[in-house]
Parts: C-alpha cells; structure tokens; sequence
C-alpha cells in the first residue's frame, strides 16, 4: 500500500498503488510513510522524478571550464572594468583563467579565478583587446591574480562585476 500524497500551494500530488482520490485523502494521509510528511523527504522524491543527482543541488555554483564563451566574456568584461578603474598607462587583458564556477541566480553569476596581465596598448588610444600584445619590456611587464564575480541578466541585457579582488 505505498502511496505518496504532497500538497503544494493548495494542489494535491500523488502518486503510488491507491487510487488518486483515496491516496491524498485526509484520513488516508495520517498512514502514508513519514518520507512525504517532512520537507527533505518530498523534496528527495521531486528531484529524483526530475532525474537529479542527490549531489547537485539547484541553484548552487558548479565548476564550468574556463574555455566557455560565458567565462570568457565574463572575464573579458571583468578586465575591461579593472581598465576603467585605474590609473595605469596601459591596458590590461586576462592571461589566463585558472577556474571558474556558474550559478544560477536571476541570471548567471560567473565566479572567476583570473591572471591579468600588462599589455603594450595604451589607455589613451582605442584598442580592441584582443589585438594588444602582452607588455615584453620586463621593466614594464605586471601581472596580478583576480577574482571576479561577474552578474549577466541576459534578457535585460545586463552584465555587472559584484566582486573584483586583484592582487
């Protein structure tokens, strides 16, 4: 007789042996398993049906690899704001992206692990990043280690840096 009844904002779910009506019955939901009569137990029951992993918890960050093009534009758009906010000569542009996390939340919040590094374009002169060379004067040469935390609401085409820590 296993039968599982969750009452979700007013609708009732149920699923198992008994008949619909019978199984999310009020007299009959005092004898279904303890496992649907706590919040952890239902929840178990609705990401297993979703096919989720117990591991993977929605809405927590996961490791993504640093070549996806929304890392890189995240990172790109991070380094562009570091540019803004000093006063350094020269441009600088990401070296490498050591790791990097996603989470959903309104959006995507990209969390990046970063080395930027001097290039030998100049502030004062509009380049595009991607064309400016790594600074080969050592006298000149720099590099920090950045981490970023990087907000893309990409249906209100909105992208904001909410951490950036170099060092």
């Amino acid at each position: 007789l296993t039968c599982y009844c969750i009452i979700v904002g007013g609708k009732r779910w149920s699923w198992g042996r008994k008949e619909r009506k019978a199984c999310c019955d009020i007299s009959y939901r005092q004898r279904v398993p303890s496992i649907t009569n706590n919040v952890v137990g239902w929840l178990r029951i609705f990401f297993s049906l979703l096919g989720l992993d117990a591991g993977e918890k929605p809405g927590f960050p996961k490791f993504i690899k640093p070549s996806d093009p929304g890392v890189q534009k995240a990172a790109r758009f991070a380094v562009e704001r570091f540019n803004n906010c000093t006063n350094d000569l020269f441009l600088f542009k990401e070296l490498h992206i050591d790791k990097a996390m996603v989470q959903l939340v309104k959006g995507l919040k990209y969390m990046i692990d970063m080395h930027i590094s001097r290039t030998i374009c100049k502030k004062n002169e509009h380049y595009n990043l991607d064309s400016c060379d790594f600074q080969t004067d050592r006298t000149l040469q720099q590099t920090f280690n950045c981490y970023t935390e990087v907000w893309v609401i990409s249906w209100l085409q909105k992208t904001e840096v909410l951490v950036l820590q170099c060092q």
